[in-house]
């Protein structure tokens, strides 16, 4: 396997190859394909400002990712996924604030003073680590813990968890930092983002057979005066008919914290027994069944889940479900979709997603091209299917478009993914430190640790409402002569963020060194 630097220039070279970018299908021409335009530069920032950007004008947005603490090669796969995830948001997308929920096995040890490497690099970069355990682990049956992608499914578990982090740990922070409370983004690890988060977001509505399309794409919502998206606003799945994406979520806080604990009981009564584990128990559990809409149109349909009133004409756009859905093209785009022509440079997608096919994956077509296998006068989508017969992963179906233009576009994805390892891996703490802005300088102050021997999320359990919310707030984040998550604007760190500790024995703080 090449280094990151000389596997971007191969692979870049390879999709400006002739026979990858000329095209034909059949006995028709299509044409040059036209790629995105470079988010990536070829070499690292010089400056700090350059991995900052000028945000002074822009409200920030805090935004999560979550995996499993490694333990094996694969693992460790989605940490660089996670790096290239990182990175990409420090180079293009100032508006948001990492923060990095990093979950931990029962068998793992949260209080371990020392850090892995990964944790090291999140940090030097300005991203806020919060060590995790998943509040309801000990609800997921054995046999989907010790499953062949059980560990990778703990990380991915992480997103649910993320409401209750924000509402029971982070609340004066976001405070401090002048982050939005109300919603909050998620992504998947393998995510890179080509633009920043734009201030106003849009939603589908109507859309034929739930396929987000810019058509239908045009429904703008107000984040600071309205409380929508409802519950959530989410991609667009490719593998089952109006699926659920969740690889980008953009969260209600507090709806889907009320949501949690009828969440978990759903997810009991189903013995946790759900396809793509916690995606599919979002799509069920905010899918409503078709009997559960009322005779008259009149009438509107009352959610037992979340309270919420939605008209029938409503109800019936979204397909019964009572999330709602990305443009997929700006906020959720992959390599297999079909773009029009010249859509990649006149309306240039903000995030693109390794959803289905990753980085491995075009690693491995690289190879077939660089051996001679693969015979570019054959249909993309066929060389891909057929891959499998050599290694590869053939993972088509009939909802992925996959236009003679994809091998092109994958190939120079993998070349921007290479270069942000590259600019990932000479990012130097001592770099970042000096640099980084005065409002990701707070600390964590040491204190006690908590005495409560349950975690978080089991006093949570115990506790009901809003009141129950405001204590553990309180607890955790309110008097710095007893908690140990204590934040201060008056004494700042050198390091760009600290970790914070949340386990047993509640929350504990470790500054960074």
């Amino acid at each position: 396997m090449w280094p990151p630097a000389v596997a971007s220039r191969e692979t870049e070279r390879w999709a400006w190859n002739k026979t990858v970018m000329m095209r034909r299908h059949g006995a028709g021409f299509v044409g040059a394909c036209l790629g995105p335009r470079k988010f990536v530069p070829q070499r690292p920032p010089l400056k700090a400002q350059s991995m900052e950007g000028n945000n002074e004008n822009n409200k920030r947005l805090a935004w999560f990712m979550s995996i499993a603490k490694p333990d094996d090669q694969v693992s460790r796969t989605y940490a660089n996924f996670a790096k290239a995830a990182t990175t990409s948001a420090r180079l293009n997308a100032p508006s948001l604030a990492p923060y990095f929920v990093y979950t931990y096995l029962p068998s793992q040890n949260l209080e371990d003073a020392a850090e892995d490497e990964f944790e090291k690099w999140l940090r030097s970069v300005g991203t806020r680590v919060i060590r995790w355990r998943l509040s309801f682990w000990d609800k997921i049956p054995i046999k989907i813990r010790n499953s062949k992608q059980g560990h990778l499914n703990v990380g991915a578990f992480g997103r649910l968890d993320v409401p209750l982090i924000v509402n029971t740990v982070l609340g004066e922070e976001f405070e401090i930092r002048k982050l939005s409370k109300k919603f909050v983004l998620y992504t998947d690890a393998d995510v890179m983002f080509a633009h920043d988060w734009p201030q106003s977001a849009f939603k589908c509505r109507a859309c034929a057979r739930g396929w987000p399309h810019p058509k239908c794409c045009r429904n703008p919502i107000d984040l600071e005066n309205k409380e929508e998206p409802e519950i959530f606003l989410a991609g667009t799945e490719v593998f089952a008919i109006w699926g659920l994406n969740s690889g980008i979520m953009l969260m209600n806080v507090n709806n889907m914290l009320r949501d949690r604990e009828p969440m978990i009981n759903f997810a009991n009564s189903k013995a946790w027994n759900f396809m793509s584990y916690d995606q599919g128990l979002l799509e069920k559990f905010y899918r409503r069944p078709p009997n559960s809409i009322r005779q008259s149109n009149h009438e509107t349909i009352s959610n037992s889940v979340s309270n919420l009133n939605i008209s029938i004409e409503e109800f019936k756009t979204k397909g019964d479900r009572l999330w709602d859905s990305f443009d997929d093209n700006l906020y959720n785009a992959r390599g297999f979709m079909k773009f029009n022509k010249g859509q990649l440079h006149a309306h240039p997608p903000i995030v693109w997603h390794w959803h289905g096919f990753k980085p491995y994956d075009v690693q491995c077509w690289l190879e077939q091209l660089q051996n001679g296998n693969w015979h570019l006068k054959d249909d993309i989508r066929s060389l891909i299917q057929h891959s499998k017969r050599r290694g590869c992963r053939g993972l088509v179906n009939h909802r992925m478009s996959f236009p003679e233009c994809s091998l092109h576009l994958y190939l120079l994805l993998y070349s921007s993914y290479q270069r942000l390892l590259v600019i990932a891996n000479q990012l130097l703490s001592d770099f970042m430190r000096h640099h980084i802005p005065d409002e990701l300088r707070f600390s964590l102050h040491e204190g006690e640790q908590s005495d409560s021997s349950s975690s978080i999320s089991s006093q949570y359990e115990q506790s009901k409402g809003e009141e129950g919310i405001r204590g553990l707030q309180h607890q955790f984040g309110g008097k710095k002569e007893s908690s140990s998550s204590t934040l201060s604007n008056q004494s700042y760190n050198t390091t760009a963020t600290s970790s914070i500790t949340v386990g047993r024995r509640g929350t504990s703080s470790r500054d960074g060194s």
